[in-house]
């Protein structure tokens, strides 16, 4: 039997074929309804392709320990089954082999009991384990990195995934149709910050896949991620192709629906400072995200408060905080990311207004879980600590900093410095915020997540700058800022303060007088009237 993408499987269940084309698009849209496959391999466990999945999907999710003899248990019914199978879904359980030899050093250390072989001597845990759900997986932003032997790639850590990774890029050689593949990919890889490869997966797809293929527009929306987030904003021609290979997988799908495209699209508009451009695009869109998972749901809806927020609509935002970002599933790591990463931005933007942030950093601080040194991406840790600083949490922050070290990917990303400066941010020590942040900014993109959530870093090393009086070094930051995204009314007040730091007054009064007529300009028309502001 083939699957929609054309692919053969070694599926005779016809309801079991369903499941598992449902299940793809499912992931490649961002919906929220993946359970269907656990339930389905529950009672008919003959399909190795499917054990595979749902193997890989217990080691990914976000509480991976809570999991691990869920996935024990799949790939032991995969191997099973295994004289049956072709080579690609072969070549998926090796996956899992690759995943469990990660896992196994940190997770019985971890535990205090012997090592043990992941083969028959899984048996006894297999038996004790009766938990057939997973934590959501968001096919996003939200995979774990794994712990085990660090190797890199171009200077990128890889954490032990690096025989998962070749694995991957191998089913993709031989079978470009199999977009699944492609998507779970591109999640290791930019979790890793390895920007570079996660282009080029699916880059190879792209041009060795069928046309034809019915899910092709998402491959689409991952090939226009992958563009955007390999360019630098002076990159014009390579943005214009990003954003037309977004806009063309919108179009391309069924009644539009390609969240993940959508939220390309507004990466593209969001390093090009084209706020209203993305308001428009996002909103006009925004229907089409219900019945997303949460993370896909609020991540877009925060793409979209980011644009109010530079056109200084304050009241906007804190209504999108409260109604589509924050609130939705205060459990999930992402969610709790974008809501901290969000209110972070607006903290900075209105510094005498703590005491009305107070309580929602009280909130997601109530959220973050209480284990959160082992398995944790490096963006949300950071997030974490500024989260905790702003609710007046110490002891828990001090408690993370201890715990540092026992991060498998934490601590070979995240130095020490890095940690500091966003802590003495938070909690206004802003000269030891700027000798902490000066040391690691370059370094930046190493932590992982995309160039418009790393930008909250950049955000704060300019804030600390003008508190610091470091003016020169503002300066030189805000003017390559607007270079790019001159439509921003708080980046023009800020370069007009480093210009009169540095005694550049006419320049100076210059900046500032752009800033109140693109403010007025905002005011006066609503995003929905069309054209640039003040042309």
């Amino acid at each position: 039997m083939k699957d929609i993408q054309g692919l053969e499987v070694t599926i005779s269940n016809p309801e079991l074929l369903t499941v598992l084309n449902n299940f793809t698009i499912n992931v490649l849209s961002y919906g929220s309804r993946n359970e269907e496959i656990m339930l389905a391999c529950k009672s008919d466990p003959s399909s190795v392709l499917i054990n595979s999945i749902c193997a890989f999907l217990s080691l990914e999710g976000e509480k991976k320990d809570q999991k691990f003899e869920a996935a024990m248990k799949y790939v032991q019914q995969a191997r099973q089954h295994l004289h049956k199978a072709n080579a690609r879904e072969r070549l998926y359980v090796s996956i899992n082999e690759a995943q469990l030899k990660r896992e196994e050093e940190h997770y019985w250390k971890h535990r205090g009991h012997r090592k043990m072989d992941f083969g028959q001597g899984c048996k006894k845990i297999v038996e004790k384990h009766d938990d057939d759900t997973f934590d959501e997986f968001n096919f996003g932003l939200t995979q774990d990195c794994g712990g085990g032997t660090v190797q890199s790639i171009e200077g990128v850590e890889l954490f032990g995934n690096e025989q998962i990774l070749e694995i991957f890029e191998n089913i993709v050689e031989q079978w470009p149709d199999d977009f699944l593949a492609v998507k779970l990919a591109q999640v290791m890889y930019f979790n890793l910050g390895h920007v570079k490869k996660m282009l080029q997966i699916s880059q190879i797809s792209y041009k060795k896949s069928r046309v034809d293929n019915p899910l092709r527009h998402y491959l689409m929306g991952m090939l226009s991620f992958g563009l955007v987030e390999n360019c630098e904003s002076s990159e014009t021609e390579k943005l214009r192709e990003a954003e037309e290979m977004g806009r063309q997988a919108t179009q391309l799908a069924p009644f539009s629906r390609d969240p993940w495209a959508h939220h390309a699209v507004a990466h593209c508009l969001e390093v090009q400072g084209m706020l209203d451009d993305g308001i428009r695009w996002m909103e006009g869109k925004s229907h089409l995200w219900e019945g997303c998972n949460s993370f896909m749901y609020t991540h877009n809806w925060w793409h979209t408060a980011l644009f109010y927020l530079d056109r200084n609509e304050d009241t906007k935002v804190v209504e999108l905080f409260d109604s589509k970002i924050w609130g939705v599933c205060k459990e999930n790591v992402q969610d709790q990311l974008g809501a901290s990463s969000l209110l972070w931005r607006m903290q900075i933007r209105k510094p005498n207004d703590r005491d009305q942030f107070l309580s929602r950093w009280e909130d997601i601080a109530d959220y973050i879980p209480k284990n959160i040194t082992e398995h944790i991406q490096p963006l949300v840790y950071l997030h974490y600590l500024y989260t905790l600083s702003c609710a007046g949490r110490t002891e828990r922050v001090s408690e993370m900093l201890r715990n540092l070290k026992h991060s498998y990917k934490c601590e070979k990303v995240v130095p020490h410095s890095l940690a500091r400066g966003v802590i003495a941010h938070a909690t206004g020590n802003y000269e030891e915020s700027y000798e902490n942040l000066y040391k690691t900014m370059k370094n930046i993109r190493k932590i992982g997540g995309s160039a418009a959530q790393l930008d909250i870093f950049e955000q704060t090393y300019v804030d600390t700058l003008l508190r610091t009086k470091h003016y020169q070094i503002a300066k030189n930051t805000l003017e390559n800022r607007i270079r790019y995204r001159p439509y921003t009314p708080v980046f023009l007040e800020q370069l007009s303060e480093s210009l009169e730091g540095t005694g550049q007054l006419v320049k100076a009064f210059e900046a500032k007088e752009k800033a109140k007529k693109l403010d007025l300009w905002y005011k006066q028309n609503s995003p929905f009237t069309g054209g640039l502001p003040l042309n």
